[in-house]
């Protein structure tokens, strides 16, 4: 069910219980790539999706998807300014 938005991200909720680190498995990443095909402000295809370029050394890609995703969150959240660390970390 390529897109069905729901099945896929309970595709990657369950790809994502073991990570460890940022490297991602490729299945989560294709996953949230399709996520994103549907819903390009889905946050947590935006997050993955910036982890993954961040891992690959894609220092833009990473800024642009985490940029969309931390304009989308409260700005004194938790999660806000973890994207915001993830941002400053950046090269």
């Amino acid at each position: 069910m390529p897109a069905n938005l729901d099945v896929l991200l309970a595709y990657g909720d369950a790809l994502a219980a073991d990570i460890q680190g940022d490297e991602l498995p490729a299945a989560l990443v294709g996953a949230m790539r399709q996520v994103i095909a549907i819903d390009a402000d889905q946050p947590d295809a935006l997050w993955y999706l910036g982890i993954d370029a961040a891992h690959r050394g894609d220092s833009h890609a990473a800024r642009k998807f985490w940029l969309r995703l931390s304009h989308g969150l409260p700005e004194k959240s938790q999660e806000r300014a973890a994207v915001q660390a993830r941002l400053d970390a950046l090269h």
